[in-house]
């Protein structure tokens, strides 16, 4: 299957409008799933519905000239790009301020035991590219963790790493998030 993908992205980045309705077909049940994850664990208040998160990042993603070298790649672009369409609709939000209602929208991260908790998405987002200065992995990890939905194992096979440096970044980030994002 993850073969079949493979060869139906490089299809669709050739120009081939049948391989992008198949891939679209493919994946969308695993971009929901990420979707609803981002709803559940993510931005809470958010405007934007599963399907519509979808949506948005399909036509961000299908639109790309990319070569897609994998499965891997595609789902590792998906995570940036639903980070990206949630962090656009709060600065949309945002924009509001100076002339209507603000309404943030946070982002819960389990940073300490018992719990998630909630930070505001551009605050986050400015806080993940200051992260990236210091360890672009690092910043990788808490994107595919909190945007993507992904699991340690999931993240040590999309960025070629091992599990033990996985866990070890995470732990890393999220104390290092809190330290940041902690009123």
């Amino acid at each position: 299957m993850a073969d079949e993908l493979t060869h139906l992205m490089r299809r669709m980045s050739a120009g081939d409008p049948a391989a992008s309705e198949a891939v679209w077909s493919t994946v969308y049940d695993q971009l929901r799933a990420i979707a609803r994850h981002q709803m559940v664990t993510g931005p809470k208040g958010a405007s934007l519905h599963p399907t519509m998160l979808v949506n948005e990042a399909w036509l961000k993603l299908a639109g790309k000239e990319v070569a897609w070298s994998d499965r891997k790649h595609f789902f590792l672009l998906a995570s940036q790009v639903m980070r990206s369409v949630l962090v656009d609709a709060a600065r949309r939000r945002g924009a509001a301020k100076r002339g209507g209602d603000l309404h943030l929208i946070d982002v819960e991260i389990d940073l300490m035991p018992g719990g998630g908790t909630p930070f505001d998405i551009l605050e986050l987002d400015e806080t993940l590219q200051r992260l990236a200065v210091h360890s672009a992995r690092m910043a990788k990890i808490v994107e595919l963790r909190v945007f993507g939905g992904l699991d340690h194992a999931e993240c040590a096979e999309s960025l070629g790493c091992s599990l033990r440096s996985v866990e070890s970044d995470w732990h890393f980030a999220k104390v290092w998030l809190y330290s940041e994002l902690a009123p």
